[in-house]
């Protein structure tokens, strides 16, 4: 394996409050074998945002 990915999620702790690292695997393809909650996520997030209509803020009375 030429390449490793460690995801380190801080929303999500063990019992000593460490945070939970995760290493998804990457194949001889390129293809990640799971994708974490949160990881590279904010694309998903940006249009979640833009299709809300939050950008132009509220409407006026």
């Amino acid at each position: 394996m030429l390449l490793s990915i460690f995801f380190r999620q801080r929303e999500h702790s063990d019992i000593d409050g460490e945070p939970q690292v995760e290493s998804p695997r990457i194949d001889s393809q390129g293809n990640v074998d799971y994708w974490p909650s949160g990881f590279f996520d904010q694309f998903d997030n940006d249009m979640l945002y833009f299709l809300s209509g939050e950008l132009n803020g509220p409407s006026p009375q």
